[in-house]
């Protein structure tokens, strides 16, 4: 489902994202007949959208950088070049806006700055500015010595950074979220990450200890590892009575995990400004850089329970009760261009390999891709997270987004092996269709697919029956007749007839996989629903 749009010159509504008077709604809420339908931008293309007296925007679609070039200067009468040149455009304009993929449903109430990079509408790749799309006009500038990576900036730890004076905020007179996706290169000395004027007093600081340090006088501490992205929250709430005769009392959220909480008295002066990303201000004379990475950052007013954390940080409102294992090619924390571990984003010490020449795209914020009718490329996923997190009453549910790329042959992908067993348990592509087999080939109603489509499939089980999914809908019941518990060896696009070997090109899937999750449970047709509706925009569904 693309985003939806309005053009207003009036509030910001619920469930919205905002660049100048242009609304971009996150499938977060219901926004009945004012809003207009938008289109799927393509994929390594964009879609503009353009103010109309009536009848909503008109809207055009650009394949690649040449259509975008070509249609800009159409629209504005120019005689731009380069693409940049259209993105720098856009992001000036009030009644326009470009976007290269539908933005995320992450919780939009009381949001007063949302900096994403991956995003052209925030940062049209090679701008000064880092655009603001909380509708305040919160913007970064200037950018010092950043180098944008496609997906966040780099900081160099000596000169890098980037500040605003954030309009309307005041983090001593009310409760407030913070909020950074971050990587640290180095955790050798004290750092300012994301902190207002003269600190640390306020925000997220890399200690003199190599801790990460959440600070609104008070602080909160978690272990941090050089090279590895990591989603921050950080509730503040001032007390009370606002002044400091009252207590300041700080949460800190780490990748989803409540790590504590700790009170300290109320200072004077966090509403220091300006703010600033990679270095600490220091009322003129900038020092404690930041070496590492920044891909987004937001500030709220009041409070996130643990469903806005996780909402936030696994890019929508999914089904988290009983949540095993969560690994996404588009979440940072999970996978980064250039990597071969697949991080999973319930248990760290899990991972998946990526063998032979699996590769990245940008496809849907990410997409690994793995070619058929080979033997060398493959996926290795993490097979303890079967052995000790599932059930052995047979009670459990597998979830992804995948892409299957054609509709030939009889082939394999998510199967388990052990020293005696080979393919256990694994799912069967045949032709268009696809069915468990679970010791032997199962009898029931298959999904059905098309070449290259990108689609939600979902197995719940129960412990004597499989129950199919695709895109929210049930499909069908199999019998389940072998748990997968005490599997040593599970690849997603391969066949087994040895463990994690005896591979057959004839029977390896042509693939590609955005998310993989496993439920330590039988997840309900209304949370199967659920977690389709909570990330089907990103897929364009």
């Amino acid at each position: 489902m693309p985003n939806v749009i309005k053009y207003t010159t009036g509030a910001t509504e619920t469930g919205c994202l905002r660049k100048g008077n242009m609304l971009i709604g996150n499938n977060t809420a219901d926004y009945g007949l004012t809003f207009y339908n938008g289109i799927n931008p393509p994929d390594g293309g964009y879609t503009i959208y353009l103010n109309k007296a009536t009848g909503g925007p008109s809207i055009y679609t650009a394949n690649n950088n040449a259509e975008l070039i070509s249609i800009t200067n159409q629209i504005a009468g120019t005689n731009y070049i380069t693409s940049a040149q259209c993105l720098e455009y856009y992001a000036g304009q009030t009644d326009k806006i470009v976007l290269n993929a539908n933005l995320s449903p992450i919780v939009t109430d009381g949001l007063i700055l949302c900096l994403h990079a991956s995003d052209v509408s925030s940062y049209p790749k090679t701008s000064n500015i880092w655009y603001d799309l909380s509708g305040y006009g919160n913007n970064f500038t200037p950018m010092v010595n950043m180098s944008f990576t496609g997906r966040s900036f780099d900081f160099n730890g000596t000169d890098s950074g980037v500040q605003d004076h954030i309009s309307s905020y005041n983090p001593d007179s009310a409760d407030s979220v913070m909020e950074l996706w971050f990587k640290p290169m180095d955790l050798s000395q004290e750092q300012a990450i994301f902190s207002d004027n003269y600190g640390p007093e306020y925000g997220f600081w890399i200690h003199s200890n190599g801790t990460l340090r959440a600070i609104a006088y008070a602080s909160v501490y978690a272990n941090l590892t050089v090279g590895k992205w990591y989603h921050a929250i950080m509730n503040i709430d001032p007390g009370a009575t606002k002044n400091s005769t009252d207590q300041t009392y700080v949460q800190l959220y780490l990748n989803g995990e409540y790590i504590g909480q700790s009170n300290a008295n109320t200072g004077n002066g966090m509403n220091d400004q300006p703010f600033t990303l990679g270095y600490d201000y220091r009322s003129g004379s900038p020092t404690r850089y930041f070496s590492g990475s920044i891909a987004a950052a937001s500030v709220y007013y009041g409070q996130f329970n643990q469903s806005e954390v996780s909402q936030n940080y696994y890019g929508g409102p999914i089904i988290t009760d009983d949540l095993v294992l969560a690994l996404d090619a588009g979440n940072l924390v999970s996978f980064e261009d250039g990597s071969t571990a697949w991080y999973d984003m319930v248990n760290s010490n899990y991972s998946a390999s990526l063998v032979g020449n699996v590769s990245y795209s940008t496809t849907y914020n990410g997409t690994l891709n793995a070619d058929g009718s080979q033997t060398s490329d493959y996926i290795i996923l993490p097979h303890q997270v079967l052995d000790n997190d599932i059930s052995s009453n047979g009670a459990w549910s597998l979830e992804c987004w995948l892409r299957m790329d054609n509709t030939s042959g009889t082939t394999y992908f998510f199967s388990t092996a052990t020293p005696s067993t080979t393919n256990g348990w694994i799912i069967q592509k045949n032709s268009n269709t696809i069915f468990p087999w679970n010791e032997s080939l199962q009898n029931g109603s298959a999904i059905s697919f098309t070449a290259e489509e990108t689609f939600h499939l979902t197995l719940t089980i129960n412990g004597s029956s499989i129950y199919l999914y695709k895109n929210g809908s049930y499909i069908g019941r199999y019998s389940y007749t072998k748990n997968i518990t005490n599997a040593t060896g599970w690849v997603l696009n391969q066949e087994q007839d040895a463990l994690l070997g005896g591979f057959q090109s004839s029977q390896a899937t042509d693939m590609g996989i955005n998310i993989i999750r496993v439920y330590n449970k039988t997840l309900s047709s209304e949370e199967v629903l659920q977690n389709f509706n909570a990330q089907r925009n990103r897929f364009g569904i």
